[in-house]
């Protein structure tokens, strides 16, 4: 701010002429010179001119007296004058002193708001910073509070994915267990079909043989019953040719002796025949027996055949299921395979998925650790920046105390001065009614606190 000058001399010197002047057309004008008295008749006498040369001499010493006076009074006026002059001087020196007081109050308030507002601006700058680091800080840790939180998404889609895995293997464990049950199943039917299978075969070789001796004893029943129906034939044959025979014998002979003959050879033939018609009777019970025996033969070997026949079509079905067996025990083993191979291969991925999360894991670890040693040292320079803040406060503090002091010791001169200027002015004498000028008070100066902002931590 600059210091402005007021000229008050010309000021001063123009009032003072005017002043001058209006004294000059106030005072009194000096009377004219006297007008010469009428010259005396010649009736006058010495007296007349005597009263008459007093009267002049009186006169001209009145207009002496006025000259004087007027003199005296321009004088005073111009005395007056100047002790205006010096009082309006005293008075403007004054003012400029008040002037230069109140300006070097006006400059030390300018400074000490100047000085705030730099205390001002370097905390909120400080604040700033440390707002600006703050947000630096919040967002690396927002952003690697993300990055882990992307990892742990990661690491846990891959957990998943592994449990996932692990409950296909499990299952497909669970199968292949099922698999072999079944095919142990499968098996230990396909050895019962096989063992019954045996049993039945055992079991129709067992009746084949019994059929086969049943066979034999009835061809040699059979032979038998043949061979005795043929003696029975024969000997029917003879019995009716020992009958012819008798006949003609009985024809030739005499008719008592043909009767008695006749007789005897009928009653002996009927003996005969009735013992050959026991035993013809007898074989053909015989020959009922055989043939009913030959009718259960044959029936017995035709349930032969027929186990025979479901004997082979068990063994066909025996067959089928070692055939479907061993499919399946080939598709078992291609599954077994397989899934030895994908378990081969869920293995690879899970160690290979092991391995990138131990790399993630360690690579988190790694960035958590360097987040911890960015924030340390974010913490370290927040520290520095706080302790350089409050030393900056503790400097700016301690030059507001010395702009006071400064203030104070400027306010004592400016007191002293004006009491010394005030002494001096009752020693001149009561100065004319002036201006006002306001005066500075000491508890109505204008004090700037400064209140220290609390760091942003």
């Amino acid at each position: 701010m600059k210091r402005r000058s007021f000229s008050t001399l010309p000021v001063l010197t123009a009032l003072v002429l005017s002043m001058i002047a209006g004294i000059g057309l106030a005072a009194p004008k000096p009377p004219g010179p006297p007008k010469p008295p009428k010259p005396p008749g010649q009736n006058d006498n010495a007296a007349a001119l005597q009263l008459h040369a007093h009267a002049a001499a009186q006169q001209h010493l009145l207009q002496q007296q006025a000259a004087a006076a007027h003199q005296h009074l321009l004088q005073s006026a111009a005395a007056s004058a100047q002790h205006h002059l010096l009082e309006e001087a005293a008075a403007s020196s004054h003012q400029h002193l008040l002037l230069s007081i109140a300006a070097a109050a006006a400059h030390s308030h300018l400074l000490q708001t100047a000085a705030a507002s730099a205390h001002e601006h370097l905390l909120l700058s400080s604040a700033a910073q440390a707002a600006h680091s703050h947000l630096l800080l919040v967002q690396i840790g927002a952003a690697s509070h993300q990055h882990l939180l992307i990892a742990a998404a990661a690491a846990a889609h891959e957990h998943l994915l592994l449990q996932q895995s692990a409950a296909a293997s499990h299952a497909h464990l669970l199968l292949t267990e099922a698999s072999a049950s079944a095919q142990h199943h499968l098996l230990t039917i396909a050895a019962a079909a096989a063992h019954q299978h045996l049993l039945l075969s055992e079991s129709a070789a067992a009746a084949h043989h019994h059929l086969l001796l049943t066979a034999m004893t009835a061809a040699s029943h059979h032979l038998l019953l043949t061979e005795a129906a043929a003696s029975a034939h024969h000997l029917l044959l003879t019995a009716a040719a020992a009958a012819h025979a008798h006949l003609l014998l009985s024809s030739t002979v005499s008719s008592a002796h043909h009767l008695l003959t006749v007789a005897s050879a009928a009653a002996h033939a009927h003996l005969l025949l009735s013992t050959t018609a026991g035993s013809a009777h007898h074989l053909l019970t015989v020959a009922s027996a055989g043939a009913h025996h030959h009718l259960l033969q044959q029936s017995t070997a035709a349930a032969q055949h027929h186990l025979l026949l479901q004997s082979a079509a068990s063994s066909e079905a025996h067959h089928h299921l070692l055939l479907v067996s061993a499919e399946s025990a080939r598709a078992h083993l291609l599954l077994a395979s397989a899934s030895n191979a994908q378990h081969f291969l869920l293995l690879q991925h899970a160690t290979v998925a092991q391995q990138q999360l131990l790399s993630r894991q360690n690579n988190s670890a790694a960035q958590q650790h360097l987040l911890a040693n960015q924030a340390s040292n974010a913490a370290h320079q927040h520290l520095l920046l706080q302790t350089t803040a409050t030393a900056q406060q503790q400097h700016l503090l301690l030059q507001h105390q010395n702009t006071a002091q400064q203030q104070l010791l400027l306010q004592q001169e400016a007191k002293t001065a004006q009491q010394h200027l005030l002494i001096q002015a009752s020693k001149k004498g009561p100065l004319p009614a002036a201006t006002p000028f306001p005066t500075v008070d000491d508890n109505t100066l204008p004090v700037t606190t400064i209140n220290p902002q609390p760091v942003l931590h």
